[in-house]
């Protein structure tokens, strides 16, 4: 049983005690929280992975817009991708899942970045 929904009826129930609302309205949302089944373990699990993968993109977006600025002048400078993943280690910037920017992660940051320019365009 979904808990907050439960003590949301009772709430509501307490009220039709008092006469504000009517006890017919309540027994169908009754029959739904109590006929309603719990949530699986692989349910729950589930839903913890799905919050964890928005929080790490989340994290991540910011962590690019961050450094985007930096890539985008070294790459207008004229520096390779490896020049570039040197230069921010260099400067101390840590990538997301690793311990050193390499020219590949540069290369998948551009991408991204040209990605959204051009749907941010369309």
């Amino acid at each position: 049983m979904n808990v907050a929904r439960a003590k949301a009826l009772i709430e509501k129930l307490a009220s039709a005690v008092e006469g504000e609302v009517a006890l017919v309205d309540l027994q169908a949302e009754a029959r739904a929280i109590l006929t309603t089944p719990p949530m699986t373990p692989n349910e729950v699990m589930a839903k913890a992975r799905v919050a964890a993968v928005v929080k790490r993109n989340a994290e991540m977006e910011v962590r690019h817009a961050q450094v985007m600025p930096t890539v985008l002048k070294l790459k207008g400078e004229g520096r390779t991708l490896r020049e570039i993943a040197d230069a921010l280690n260099g400067m101390g910037f840590v990538p997301d899942r690793a311990k050193r920017y390499s020219h590949g992660v540069i290369a998948l940051m551009l991408n991204r970045y040209w990605e959204k320019q051009r749907a941010a365009a369309e």
